[in-house]
């Protein structure tokens, strides 16, 4: 291998291995929430999800194809639990640190042919079936504003269903934000809404005063009082207004329909955007 070639691979081992112990530090994050009984931060997952991605990327860039099969299977798993699809069980995050300690044993193996593990995890991988039912269309059970729905990816549809299970309730928070800080400030208030809840989602609000400005609207989930989210202000200094959805209640899945009526009012929905408590 030329200096070149042989700089190129010391930089991908190099990042490789801070992407291994970054999953690995998810991970062990996600054990001790599950552990403790509480809430798991999603977020962890989209991390590990994140950090096996770009380990795909990468293994395949540079030929390494131990690190390529490995990485696929876990993100097919990985994507499985974001979505819901595969539940968090014993079983699955001690398949999650074997994969872990099998990428370890790829980055040090001196012989890319010859490294021990890699076919009996990617045969566990193989045989580890979805455990969760598919969540389509659950969310027709709940009086949500179809126009948010049509929106939504797959992911903060998942996220969305969740809350709403869990009882908690929707903010709608109005920001502006400057367009070249952006990025920095949509991650700023993502982190000041965690103790309060979770940001499922964004969506444009309109014309904002000037062409320097974008308002949007962010989807919170939040077993929070308004005034208490009104108080602590999850909006780093900037314009913010909350708009709380109204707990109504909207009909289970096994209860019985309504009377019928002469004449049946027109259905309505809840504010921008409104959910129904089960």
């Amino acid at each position: 291998m030329t200096e070149g070639g042989d700089k190129a691979r010391a930089e991908f081992l190099s990042e490789a291995q801070e992407l291994v112990e970054n999953l690995s530090r998810n991970l062990f994050s996600l054990e001790q929430g599950r552990a403790a009984g509480g809430r798991i931060d999603p977020e962890y997952l989209n991390e590990a999800f994140r950090s096996v991605h770009t380990l795909k990327s990468l293994s395949g860039l540079f030929g390494d194809k131990h690190m390529s099969q490995l990485s696929h299977r876990l993100e097919d798993l990985l994507d499985d639990l974001r979505l819901g699809r595969q539940q968090l069980s014993d079983a699955v995050l001690d398949l999650l640190f074997t994969s872990v300690d099998v990428y370890w044993q790829i980055l040090t193996s001196n012989d890319g042919h010859e490294v021990r593990g890699v076919q009996e995890i990617l045969d566990r991988l193989e045989k580890l079936a979805p455990s969760a039912a598919t969540e389509s269309g659950d969310l027709e059970h709940y009086e949500i504003d179809q126009s948010l729905l049509a929106v939504l990816t797959e992911y903060e549809e998942h996220r969305l269903l969740v809350s709403v299970k869990q009882g908690l309730e929707l903010f709608l928070v109005r920001v502006q934000f400057e367009l070249a800080t952006l990025d920095k400030a949509l991650t700023e208030i993502k982190d000041k809404a965690k103790p309060f809840g979770e940001v499922i989602t964004y969506l444009p609000a309109g014309e904002a005063a000037s062409s320097e400005l974008i308002e949007l609207d962010l989807l919170l989930a939040s077993s929070a009082r308004s005034a208490r989210l009104a108080r602590a202000r999850p909006c780093p200094a900037r314009p913010c207004r909350y708009v709380r959805a109204p707990p109504r209640r909207c009909r289970s899945m096994g209860s019985a329909p309504p009377k019928a009526r002469a004449r049946p009012p027109r259905p309505r929905r809840c504010p921008v955007p409104g959910y129904c408590a089960r």
